[in-house]
């Protein structure tokens, strides 16, 4: 499995004005000189250009820190998790360390410890 994210500066933009198999055929060109040899083993592939989603507007959040560390906190009952209140915000990671940290404060919550 190999991944490659371009963020929304203007590679990110060229890459995304370009109908996917385009994308696809540039990102094996452009990684060969990493890998060499690696788009030879490719059996299949997927491009998703997600500036051309709907409502999207990029992969993920570009957030203010003190708004990522104010929602991290949560206000009272309401706990928040998601990788946009984390220092990894479009990543599975992220994510996952923030629905660990609200679980764990919603069980502060209740149980006191």
């Amino acid at each position: 499995l190999v991944a490659a994210y371009i963020g929304c500066s203007c590679p990110g933009r060229r890459y995304s004005a370009l109908p996917s198999p385009e994308r696809l055929r540039a990102a094996l060109e452009e990684g060969e000189p990493l890998h060499p040899g690696y788009a030879d083993e490719m059996e299949c592939g997927i491009s998703r250009a997600w500036l051309n989603v709907p409502f999207q507007n990029g992969g993920w959040p570009r957030s203010n820190p003190d708004a990522a560390a104010a929602l991290r906190r949560g206000d009272g009952p309401f706990h928040f998790a998601g990788d946009q209140v984390t220092a990894l915000p479009g990543w599975q990671e992220g994510a996952l360390l923030a629905a660990h940290a609200a679980a764990a404060a919603i069980d502060r919550q209740f149980t006191g410890r």
